[in-house]
């Protein structure tokens, strides 16, 4: 393709070949600032943690709260975004990214603090849901995987780079340098995006669902913050039946309201039909094991080379940069894998290994060497490399463009429900080893959390590898008919 020739969008916009990358460019850059907030921050849990003088129970609440904000948001943010435009969400979410991590270093005690992530959530939120949807609507349907591999290889290049340069800020300087750090990128991206206006399609002329959005926070907000209480007192009955429980079913309420009220609105949040794709449903549901199970490993490994084996805090950002060359390095490979394979094999691929991977992590001892560290770290990403790509871009090739926002946001909050639960799980595993969230624990202790959240997610692991089994699709996908949307959702799983 030459630089004259273009790609017409459906709104009549025609994209040349370097307006493409230029879309592209922003999205991945969107994605790259907006992802510093989220996995990478794992690396500094424990130094804020002795900043404010908690146990993994309490600072777990540090990536807990990012992660129900945006489980809680992101697909409203989603269905806004294929209404109002998905620049203008873009951007607004930058304005409150900037703002919460202006906010951050302000905090005075961990409270505080965790609602500030809570904010930085949001926006990161607003910006992951529409950058992958912004890429997929500027390429033509074949090449899908390589557009959705052009965002997650900005989220992943922020792993390499942000944990290790959170690692000497942590170091050598005090904790509140780790959000200002994010502060310069974020408003420079910010800056490029106003370009996008003219470049993305505009929103579609349909309502907003403000019924099925408030119930669908509900619903997913109240179903982690529950689960985080609960653990956080050892399911104490007087705690659990006074807090916990209440949580418990407003969630279950909101969930069941919903699908009452889905069936009759004519233009709701996520319309139902949607899930008679297997392949949409079935992919929404491994998204969330793998996350989860993964997310278990990554929250406490800083906890056990801190308190185990004695790393520094660089020494721990370090071990974490092969994850993020190979995730780099398998980026572009999985993408064009999806458009000649599909998702089925590769994902299936990837949680049998990823059982395999988390069953190792058990055999991790007090004295074990850097290299049984290090190469179940590089594994875990080869794990992710595999099955991220494939999985994101089977669940935007299941749908009609009008609709690619509200998938992306349906993506990214079973991945944040995931990652909450897997802090949550993690936590839970090591108040159950601690037997009270006041107790200093000792380097057998760790180890022994680290074995039984292992093997935890290694059982969940393998219920996603048998379910991604179910996933049928066509050997030359096609997009959804926009103007037939009920026949989008068989059970035949096209895509």
């Amino acid at each position: 393709m030459t630089n004259s020739e273009t790609h017409a969008l459906p709104d009549g916009v025609s994209l040349t070949r370097s307006q493409k990358r230029f879309v592209l460019l922003v999205a991945s850059l969107g994605m790259f600032v907006a992802m510093l907030t989220s996995i990478p921050m794992t690396i500094t849990v424990p130094t804020i943690a002795r900043a404010f003088s908690v146990e993994v129970p309490t600072a777990q609440w540090i990536m807990t709260a990012y992660f129900v904000a945006q489980a809680a948001t992101m697909l409203p943010i989603g269905s806004a975004g294929d209404i109002l435009g998905r620049t203008r969400v873009f951007i607004a979410g930058f304005l409150l990214l900037i703002l919460g991590l202006v906010l951050t270093p302000l905090a005075l005690n961990i409270d505080t603090l965790i609602i500030f992530r809570g904010i930085q959530g949001v926006g990161a939120g607003m910006i992951m849901v529409t950058a992958p949807a912004i890429c997929t609507a500027a390429l033509p349907p074949s090449e899908r995987g390589r557009a959705v591999a052009a965002v997650m290889l900005g989220g992943w290049l922020s792993s390499g780079m942000g944990q290790p340069v959170f690692g000497v800020v942590a170091e050598y300087m005090a904790w509140q340098g780790i959000f200002l750090v994010i502060v310069v990128p974020a408003v420079l991206v910010l800056a490029m995006s106003f370009r996008l206006g003219k470049l993305v399609p505009k929103g579609s002329k349909r309502p907003f669902d403000v019924v099925g959005s408030g119930l669908m926070v509900i619903a997913f907000g109240a179903l982690v913050v529950a689960v985080g209480h609960g653990q956080e007192e050892h399911w104490e009955l007087g705690h659990t039946g006074t807090h916990v429980a209440p949580l418990f079913a407003a969630s279950a309420l909101a969930a069941v309201f919903y699908l009452l009220y889905a069936r009759r609105a004519s233009n709701p949040i996520i319309p139902l039909h949607l899930f008679r794709n297997l392949t949409l449903t079935t992919a929404s549901i491994t998204n969330t094991l793998l996350h989860m199970t993964m997310l278990m490993v990554s929250f406490l490994m800083p906890f056990y080379l801190d308190n185990v084996l004695g790393y520094s805090t660089i020494a721990i950002a370090l071990m974490f940069v092969p994850m993020a060359i190979v995730l780099n390095l398998m980026a572009l490979p999985t993408g064009w894998a999806y458009d000649k394979l599909g998702s089925r094999i590769p994902c299936t691929i990837a949680m049998v290994l990823g059982v395999v991977l988390l069953l190792s992590f058990t055999q991790l001892t007090e004295t074990s060497s850097f290299w049984q560290v290090f190469s179940r770290l590089t594994l875990s990403a080869v794990v992710l490399g595999l099955f991220v790509t494939p999985n994101v871009s089977a669940m935007l090739g299941a749908v009609p463009q009008r609709h690619y926002s509200l998938i992306s946001g349906l993506e990214q909050t079973t991945r944040n429900v995931g990652h909450a639960m897997g802090v949550v799980l993690s936590s839970a595993v090591a108040t159950y080893y601690l037997q009270s969230t006041d107790v200093q624990a000792t380097p057998s202790t760790y180890v022994s959390i680290v074995h039984g959240a292992s093997l935890v997610a290694a059982l969940m692991m393998g219920a996603g590898a048998i379910l991604a089994l179910f996933r049928h699709e066509p050997r030359n996908p096609k997009p959804p008919s926009e103007s037939e949307p009920a026949q989008t959702a068989s059970l035949s799983g096209r895509v």
